[in-house]
């Protein structure tokens, strides 16, 4: 009876999955130092809307998966809390695969449609791992028909764009 149970268990947990290697780009990962980042080629600012956050972008394409990439980092007390990366859709299929070889079978996947404005239909895969509260996710198509990106977020960055999301939903919804 004990066997039927793990069994069991086992075949229905087992669409979760988990990285095989922790989620980092080009060694760049949730945590990483400011002391780090500057040994690479970004600029750093603090931001204009939070000043307690510092966004550093790359100064030269970075290329993952001989792909050109563009970089921007979100840090607090000179910690990555968020890494977003844009590049061109022709990427996308060696990009994913690198991902699939180096972090395993995704946690979750979905496959989407979009439409251009002519009512051109074109796939819109996303592709999302998750380690330790981190998330790397990947979109097929965002905003352009031929961008793509891949965002990875820690907790603290997700909690930060919700509380932002709400201040502009009270701020759009004032009578003021």
């Amino acid at each position: 009876m004990k066997s039927k149970f793990l069994i069991i268990s086992a075949i229905l947990f087992s669409h979760v999955a988990i990285a095989q290697e922790p989620l980092k780009i080009k060694n760049i990962g949730i945590g990483t130092s400011l002391e780090e980042i500057n040994k690479n080629n970004f600029e750093c600012n603090k931001s204009t809307l939070h000043p307690e956050l510092t966004e550093c972008k790359s100064i030269n394409e970075f290329t993952v998966s001989n792909a050109k990439v563009n970089m921007t980092l979100k840090l607090t007390n000179e910690r990555v809390i968020e890494i977003f990366c844009y590049y061109d859709h022709d990427y996308y299929e060696q990009i994913r695969d690198a991902f699939l070889n180096k972090f395993g079978e995704p946690t979750y996947k979905k496959n989407d449609v979009v439409y251009n404005a002519m009512g051109a239909a074109f796939s819109n895969d996303k592709h999302m791992w998750i380690d330790n509260g981190d998330k790397l996710t990947m979109s097929e198509r965002v905003g352009k028909i031929n961008n793509s990106v891949f965002v990875l977020t820690s907790e603290e960055s997700r909690a930060r764009d919700k509380e932002d999301n709400e201040r502009k939903k009270l701020h759009n919804n004032s009578d003021i």
